[in-house]
């Protein structure tokens, strides 16, 4: 076991105290159709003028949050291979902050823990709760509003996790896991902090609604309506409430 690994699960431990969620950007953009064989984002059904907006942002939030591709291809005319990558993306994503955040070393451990991770950013997800509103028009600019009722995923597993790390750091002082190979020893921590997480997405508990207004963007060369990164970062901060202390 090398020496700095008891420093880094102090230091694991200092980043949980101090919690900060990470945003999560360009899951939207990363599935968007090229100008080729693929189909735009553009909405393509006869809806209403803004009734298509309306219903191309709950497409894309139940594609990322919930799972449910369903309207988001019949809209935007993607495949499901397509629509599955854009959600599989999202919560690949979200599995990499985690383990990021815990200090989980995902290169040094069987692939199987980030497979889990990655579970547990679906249920996380799966929590999500929000409303769309009818999307409005305010001179030449189209607006949405979104209600969400933020998720205490983080908050909830802060005090189980510190208490764990506080032991896990105990034991690797007394040289419990010195017979561990590096990659063992991360393994061994890995399991401890999955196995606390996964058992906080069976209830995950939520704050007061928020609202968030979102502009829909139009790209004159690409003739493509989008919502921008910056929208996608907030609702995402919102879903995954950050934890004030």
């Amino acid at each position: 076991m090398k020496k700095n690994q008891y420093t880094k699960r102090l230091s694991a431990l200092l980043i949980l105290i101090m919690i900060a969620i990470f945003s999560l950007t360009g899951c939207h953009e990363e599935a968007k159709p090229t100008e080729t064989d693929e189909p735009t984002d553009e909405p393509t059904e006869d809806l209403s003028y803004l009734d298509a907006y309306t219903e191309y942002v709950q497409s894309i939030l139940d594609a990322n949050y919930h799972g449910d591709c369903t309207r988001y291809m019949q809209i935007t005319g993607a495949s499901q291979q397509q629509a599955a990558k854009m959600a599989e993306a999202h919560a690949v994503n979200l599995a990499e902050q985690i383990a990021e955040l815990y200090a989980i070393q995902l290169k040094q451990i069987p692939a199987e823990i980030g497979e889990r991770l990655t579970e547990v950013a679906y249920d996380v997800y799966e929590k999500a709760v929000y409303t769309v509103s009818d999307a409005d028009k305010v001179g030449e600019k189209i607006y949405v509003s979104i209600s969400v009722q933020p998720l205490k995923f983080y908050h909830g597993v802060a005090a189980q996790l510190e208490e764990y790390i506080e032991e896990f750091n105990a034991r690797a002082k007394d040289g419990e896991f010195g017979h561990l190979t590096e990659s063992e020893y991360e393994n061994e921590y890995a399991k401890g902090v999955l196995e606390i997480l996964e058992a906080s997405t069976q209830s995950i508990e939520t704050e007061d609604a928020r609202d968030y207004r979102i502009q829909i963007r139009y790209n004159e060369e690409t003739k493509v309506s989008y919502i921008a990164e910056e929208d996608l970062d907030a609702i995402n901060r919102l879903i995954l409430a950050k934890w004030e202390g």
